[in-house]
């Protein structure tokens, strides 16, 4: 058992750049890192990966890399394939930092109990969220929400879930921001179920949502003429 959280690296300002933790059993106490910042530094490029059939029933979250007021820019968590975790997920996170470029693959047959999140942005700042994305393979079921890329009064900007035949009981949002303007996001469904509703972009204030996409390959229907 691991009593506290697990870091690749973890520092004050510097920047933190192409760690990565290898995850395949055991209990934890808190969170999982690929690569933090506690301040000012840089976070890209590190990576989470679960084994294939790992059990995670407790902890905080698992993140790809966060930092507190730094740009957090490539990273990755990756879900074996028929891992079950119980605690929440996220590509990348800052507090006020840009968050560009982070992903989550949740593998085939996976279960995941809590939201899921490409990156995301905390709303302290107005930064930038784009370019996030969240893969959800065949037979996967995510418990909660799913969003590619969120940001609190940051613009919100060409993020994109794919599911591929899985099953998502919550709502799916390509791109959604507090109060930035929300553009050129998509959600793509490949098969499967989505028992909520499905957002190519959303906006919860002022902000201006446009040219948001959704895709069902296995909806498509064309009115007669």
């Amino acid at each position: 058992a691991i009593g506290i959280s697990i870091y690749g690296v973890d520092s004050n300002n510097s920047d933190v750049t192409g760690n990565k933790v290898i995850f395949n059993g055991g209990t934890i106490g808190r969170h999982i890192y690929g690569g933090s910042s506690n301040g000012t530094g840089a976070v890209r490029d590190n990576t989470v990966e679960i084994g294939t059939g790992v059990r995670i029933d407790n902890g905080g979250y698992i993140y790809g890399g966060n930092t507190y007021s730094g740009a957090v820019t490539g990273n990755t968590v990756i879900i074996g394939n028929g891992a079950t975790i119980g605690i929440g997920i996220y590509g990348g996170t800052s507090n006020s930092g840009a968050v560009t470029d982070n992903k989550v693959i949740i593998g085939n047959n996976a279960t995941v109990t809590r939201a899921v999140y490409g990156g995301d942005e905390m709303s302290i700042g107005r930064s930038v969220v784009s370019g996030n994305t969240v893969e959800i393979g065949s037979g996967a079921v995510i418990g909660s929400s799913v969003f590619g890329g969120r940001s609190g009064s940051g613009d919100n900007i060409g993020n994109a879930v794919t599911l591929n035949a899985g099953t998502v009981n919550g709502d799916i949002y390509g791109g959604y921001a507090g109060s930035g303007t929300v553009k050129g996001n998509t959600v793509a469904i490949n098969g499967g179920t989505v028992n909520g509703d499905v957002f190519g972009g959303y906006s919860t204030g002022t902000g201006v949502t446009n040219f948001n996409f959704s895709s069902f390959d296995q909806y498509l229907f064309f009115p007669p003429f």
